[in-house]
């Protein structure tokens, strides 16, 4: 006799440990989500954890799609998040801050913005502020065209004094001024 098995007859604790497996983590979001509830519950289980880096997106629409349809799944199990302005065929920051509001995502330990220009990271600098699990912070710059020393250390000074506990690296390519020493390029 044969016997057959099913996805669904797996126990949420092995679908959690296949899930664990499966990277990048959208790749469960692409696969799975609603294939039934009960998938999807296990999928947003807050013991899901996921690290996201959204920096290769290259597509604008399938950029959009992760903001607008699953990104609001992951609010409370993202735990990492990369972002990026490198691929000059749209500004990845720009939209994700038009579809997302990064305070909503209180699990987030790690956030890495590439080539992020210094008006986005001011719009962003409250919601940073408030990530009370946040304990690593990379910056990179796109440019330091019209920001004078004191703009970008004042930011670098209220990041540092809201939480001894991140850790803040600024970068820039070509770097006009210099940081402070806690700040490393």
């Amino acid at each position: 006799m044969m016997i057959t098995s099913k996805l669904e007859d797996l126990s949420d604790d092995i679908l959690m440990d296949i899930f664990d497996y499966l990277s990048p983590p959208v790749y469960i979001y692409h696969s799975f989500y609603n294939l039934n509830q009960r998938v999807n519950r296990i999928i947003n289980d807050s013991r899901l954890l996921i690290s996201l880096d959204l920096s290769h997106l290259v597509n604008p629409s399938n950029f959009a799609y992760h903001c607008q349809i699953m990104l609001p799944n992951m609010s409370k199990q993202l735990i990492s998040l990369r972002l990026s302005n490198e691929q000059h065929l749209y500004e990845q920051i720009k939209v994700f801050l038009s579809n997302i509001r990064l305070g909503n995502y209180h699990t987030l330990r790690k956030l890495s913005l590439t080539q992020i220009t210094f008006d986005q990271l001011r719009r962003m600098l409250a919601d940073i502020l408030s990530l009370i699990n946040l304990t690593q912070l990379d910056i990179d710059m796109f440019d330091g065209a019209g920001i004078t020393s004191n703009e970008l250390n004042l930011i670098a000074d209220t990041l540092i004094s809201k939480s001894r506990s991140i850790k803040v690296k600024f970068k820039k390519k070509k770097p006009k001024f210099k940081i402070n020493e806690k700040f490393s390029f």
